[in-house]
């Protein structure tokens, strides 16, 4: 006998492989309501690691590329 509650209400559905594209779309989805409930019209998000190299590794890593490539190692010097 199959189950006689929403698909949405069922667990085990909701964490099966066929229910993934409910779950991605949930992600979004969430959040949009909670964005609109407080007037959030745009947003940035940034993508990257929460790590910095120290100014010790980064010199170094900076004289390897002068080393091995000036060219790039000039435009590199340029975004400091």
């Amino acid at each position: 006998m199959t189950d006689p509650r929403p698909a949405y209400l069922i667990p085990e559905f909701l964490s099966s492989d066929e229910a993934r594209p409910l779950r991605i779309l949930s992600e979004y989805l969430e959040p949009l309501e909670r964005f609109d409930a407080q007037n959030i019209e745009d947003t940035v998000v940034l993508f990257g690691s929460a790590r910095v190299e120290s100014q010790r590794r980064a010199a170094q890593a900076l004289k390897r590329e002068q080393a091995r490539s000036p060219k790039r190692a000039e435009r590199l010097r340029r975004c400091r």
